[in-house]
């Protein structure tokens, strides 16, 4: 269909964050005022993903490739080059130019993402501002969120966490080991592609621990992030709080709901954590000792015995045959050219043809939301999709559930 210009589309199960709201293709899209998305130019707009009180996120499709465009008011920056007709995701963000905090924190997204180059994190290609916007460019990811996956089906089969965890893991490990903390873990912010890919999205709340300025920001909101999914030490505002540690304390939470459907802890529990107890065996959720065991050095009340992302890599419940099957479904690490060097690099533009092709104008009269009213095949699809999940990572054959 074709409103008001916009060349609209559908796709199904498709997905990304800020925040992420899974899209069918017999859900509706409507138009209403004050609101803004790219206009049909250098990209074909397919659907709106998701909104929030900062800004939205649209699916589009790159439309040409290598076409001159001169216009002074814009600035790119690009990191690397995606292919004509290559599907992306634009998250389109709100500066508050009252808020400097508001300002730093985007640039700050998008100086940190620039620097990550892993295929278990969502592909960040580059950015636009245009006024008090700025629109980032990032690679779409058809699937769904670990949460959503979580609420149709309670909890996962072993074989079924040991894959993704994997990778989350590998991800969280290639981001400390450039000295950078998510400091977001959580469901929410894993996606689970249709092809049983994990990736981990959303580093609106990163620091690079390597930037004096992240450093001073992250030790003046050392409760950034999601309760929860906060280390003790950070609930009780410890001195040296803000480390690599607050990552592993969320990942330990999320294996745990990944297997056993709940947290560990109740929330009133979190400061002052008990030991970590797991179901009983008659509940019919009987996890394996070596799991079991990563879960306990994850959930470490000490951080500085809180086992590293690179030991629990190593960990021996990631067995041979786990680590060969994740190595098999993710393949070869994507490359993002100039981002491993750091965001905002000239040289960046030169190598990829300095006047690329997406011509983002934005438009303040324009929006699309959800008709959310079949909410009942929302929660069918979900469920569609993890049966197909399950029988491409677990069985290893590929089953058309969708049809």
């Amino acid at each position: 269909a074709e409103l008001c210009g916009l060349q609209v589309a559908t796709s199904p199960l498709s997905h990304l964050s800020f925040p992420c709201l899974v899209l069918f293709p017999w859900l509706w899209l409507t138009l209403f005022s004050k609101a803004l998305l790219p206009k049909q130019a250098g990209v074909r707009v397919l659907q709106l993903i998701g909104e929030g009180s900062f800004g939205k996120c649209v699916k589009v499709v790159n439309k040409r490739n290598c076409q001159s465009w001169n216009v002074t008011e814009k600035r790119r920056h690009l990191f690397s080059f995606p292919q004509e007709g290559e599907q992306l995701a634009i998250k389109c963000v709100y500066r508050d130019p009252g808020t400097a905090s508001g300002s730093d924190s985007i640039d700050r997204e998008i100086r940190v993402h620039g620097k990550c180059d892993h295929p278990n994190i969502v592909k960040l290609y580059g950015y636009y501002e245009l006024g008090a916007t700025v629109a980032l460019i990032l690679g779409f990811v058809e699937g769904s969120e670990l949460h959503d996956v979580l609420q149709i089906s309670r909890r996962l089969e072993e074989e079924v966490c040991a894959s993704i965890f994997l990778q989350i893991l590998r991800a969280v490990d290639h981001m400390h080991s450039m000295s950078i903390i998510h400091r977001d873990i959580k469901p929410r912010n894993v996606l689970l592609a249709t092809s049983g890919r994990a990736y981990v999205i959303d580093l609106g709340l990163a620091v690079d621990l390597s930037d004096q300025s992240d450093t001073a920001v992250a030790h003046e909101q050392t409760a950034a992030g999601t309760i929860g999914y906060l280390p003790p030490e950070v609930l009780q505002e410890e001195e040296e709080a803000i480390n690599f540690a607050m990552d592993i304390w969320a990942l330990g939470i999320t294996l745990y709901e990944m297997m056993f459907g709940f947290s560990p802890f109740l929330p009133h529990e979190v400061a002052l954590p008990a030991a970590v107890e797991f179901p009983d065996p008659s509940w019919g959720m009987v996890a394996s000792s070596d799991m079991r065991e990563l879960i306990m050095q994850l959930l470490e009340k000490n951080p500085r015995k809180r086992i590293r992302s690179a030991d629990a890599l190593l960990h021996r419940w990631f067995t041979a045959e786990r680590v060969t099957a994740v190595d098999k479904l993710v393949g070869p690490a994507q490359s993002q050219g100039a981002a491993a060097e750091g965001v905002g690099r000239e040289d960046a533009m030169s190598q990829l043809d300095e006047e690329m092709q997406f011509d983002l104008e934005l438009n303040e009269d324009l929006s699309m939301e959800l008709d959310m009213r079949n909410r009942e095949d929302l929660e069918l699809g979900n469920q569609y999709f993890y049966q197909y999940y399950l029988a491409t990572v677990v069985e290893g054959g590929r089953q058309d559930y969708f049809e």
